[in-house]
């Protein structure tokens, strides 16, 4: 089950967007919490009647990891529906990882965490983006097999972004309701990980080559001094 959650998780994580587009709203910290919790909400309201569908419909053995949503389109056209709904809501999501990975890039940048040379040319680091995720939308289109093992292993990179999160939450402000509550998580992420074998390995990898590399950034400006 909990390998399961694992990857369930990468279908929630796309909501981490919308931290991207926080900025922009009218009054960020006032209206960020009841448009996430909406937005939220909806999309869990939608994904958990689609899993209700295909349970009801299909024999658990019988469905298929990655085009399981096709299977309980009747016709032509309803397939052609879903499509353009997936495709659209892929392009929207693109999107807005592209610029808000920009975005933390230039803030990297800003604070010596990441080499300058990454904020001389913008458009070019937007290029590089955006032509990384369609090179992988290809490699999985082309190779459908590998989906769900490069989903999993994307959960888990954001799985341990948020075990992250939670400890610099816990260490900033102290032990307090929310930060218990955060930190109740823990065990059940950890958990997610630890079940799902070798799929987490790339996550963790990818963590602690980020936190090495942001520990050295910082500790360069001491040893220069």
């Amino acid at each position: 089950m909990l390998p399961g959650v694992l990857l369930a998780f990468w279908a929630f994580v796309g909501f981490e967007n919308l931290t991207f587009l926080g900025r922009d709203l009218r009054d960020p910290i006032q209206d960020f919490l009841p448009v996430s919790i909406a937005a939220l909400a909806v999309y869990g309201t939608f994904a958990l009647g689609l899993t209700l569908t295909i349970a009801g419909t299909i024999d658990r053995h019988s469905v298929n990891a990655v085009t399981g949503l096709l299977q309980i389109s009747t016709s032509p056209s309803v397939q052609a529906g879903v499509a353009l709904v997936g495709l659209a809501a892929m392009l929207i999501n693109a999107a807005a990882w592209v610029r808000g990975v920009d975005q933390l890039i230039a803030s990297a940048v800003a604070e010596r965490q990441l080499p300058r040379q990454l904020a001389r040319q913008p458009l070019a680091r937007t290029a590089l983006l955006a032509g990384l995720f369609s090179v992988t939308i290809v490699v999985l289109t082309t190779n459908p097999h590998l989906t769900v093992g490069a989903l999993a292993a994307s959960s888990a990179v954001f799985v341990m972004i948020y075990l992250i999160c939670i400890a610099a939450y816990v260490r900033a402000v102290g032990v307090r309701l929310r930060t218990t509550l955060n930190a109740l998580l823990v065990p059940a992420m950890l958990a997610t990980l630890i079940q799902s074998g070798t799929r987490p390995v790339y996550g963790l990898a990818v963590s602690v080559a980020c936190l090495t590399w942001c520990y050295l950034r910082r500790k360069q400006p001491s040893t220069t001094s």
